[in-house]
């Protein structure tokens, strides 16, 4: 309950700072209304739909945000249960996967630079699977492995999306017009995040009748398929 107190209280801390910022009075913003926001999703739909190579990328991500986020959900569950983890353990784990995705943020460009963008996406959709396979070897008492495991598998996941998305947000900023950029991005957005919850709905409901590995053996089989 504490940690939950103390990260709600960092959110709060972080509202009230960006409160501080002044800035120029602008011009009252005009009224937007839920038809406007319609009419503008759906042409925001119709410029992806059309667009022959980010189509095709944004329906990569959304099935990838699809089997990621059952994985997310099912975890942390199971290196509790079958790792016999700790939380404590596991948010160490989470901490050093984090940074590792931090750091791995110079090797975007790279990336980028030595390959083709088809090339590069089809890696880097693939090969976060093996950071769900990689949590089905956790070992009840195995403090140390079970923590690096953990921490590199996280790792690895959260340098992949790196790369992912400064490469479709790149993408997206060369190929979609200027004056079109904020509709696109909310259409994409609806279907990429919009996903996330029933991915998370459909793994807690597989887990009632599978065990918690089996879930994330199919959920990376399905971040594979992504790349297709």
């Amino acid at each position: 309950m504490a940690l939950f107190i103390s990260d709600g209280v960092t959110y709060l801390v972080s509202a009230l700072a960006l409160g501080r910022i002044r800035e120029e009075r602008q011009a009252p913003p005009e009224t937007f209304t839920f038809r406007d926001y319609f009419l503008s999703l759906g042409s925001g739909f119709a410029i992806l739909v059309r667009d022959r190579v980010m189509w095709p990328v944004t329906s990569s991500i959304a099935h990838f945000n699809l089997s990621t986020t059952a994985i997310q959900s099912i975890y942390v569950t199971h290196a509790l249960r079958t790792g016999s983890m700790t939380p404590a353990e596991v948010g160490i784990a989470g901490a050093v996967g984090g940074i590792i995705g931090l750091l791995s943020m110079p090797l975007a460009p790279w990336v980028w630079d030595k390959f083709r963008p088809v090339r590069a996406l089809m890696a880097t959709f693939m090969l976060p699977a093996l950071a769900g396979l990689g949590m089905l070897v956790l070992t009840p008492g195995q403090v140390v492995s079970n923590v690096l495991l953990l921490g590199l598998s996280l790792g690895f996941w959260a340098s992949c999306v790196m790369v992912i998305i400064t490469g479709t947000e790149t993408l997206k900023q060369l190929l979609i017009p200027l004056e079109a950029l904020g509709r696109f991005s909310s259409a994409s957005r609806v279907l990429t995040w919009g996903i996330d919850p029933i991915a998370a709905a459909l793994a807690g409901v597989l887990a009632l009748f599978l065990p918690t590995g089996a879930v994330l053996a199919a959920a990376s089989s399905g971040v594979v398929i992504s790349a297709c």
